[in-house]
């Protein structure tokens, strides 16, 4: 798989896994729907750095994880979507925080024992 097709499969990916559409991606990276839906599909779209940049801020991520071969395979999803929780976990008050990690304390130590 070349770097274009890569940049495509986790922009797809990440956007679909935020639960937004091109539009939104588009409106929260200051592009145009016509340049993120290019991105995702057209294997020949050659983007600017920049135009990778605001992709990356508008899925909240840092630009070279849009390169990242493993991404979208399992294991990427899996992390992706931890990352996801963590940063619903941080809107959290404190106090509710605290108590999300004591459940996944919990449900851990319980792993291990059986």
């Amino acid at each position: 798989m070349n770097s274009s097709q890569i940049i495509q499969k986790n922009i797809r990916y990440l956007r679909t896994t935020l639960g937004i559409t091109q539009e939104q991606l588009a409106f929260i990276s200051g592009l145009t729907s016509a340049c993120v839906s290019r991105l995702e599909r057209d294997s020949k779209c050659n983007p600017t750095v920049q135009t990778l940049d605001h992709i990356a801020e508008g899925l909240k991520i840092q630009t070279a994880q849009l390169f990242d071969e493993q991404l979208a395979s399992e294991e990427g999803k899996c992390i992706t979507e931890l990352q996801r929780c963590m940063n619903e976990i941080m809107k959290l008050d404190v106090d509710k925080q605290r108590d999300v990690i004591h459940l996944l304390d919990n449900y851990i130590q319980l792993g291990q024992i059986f």
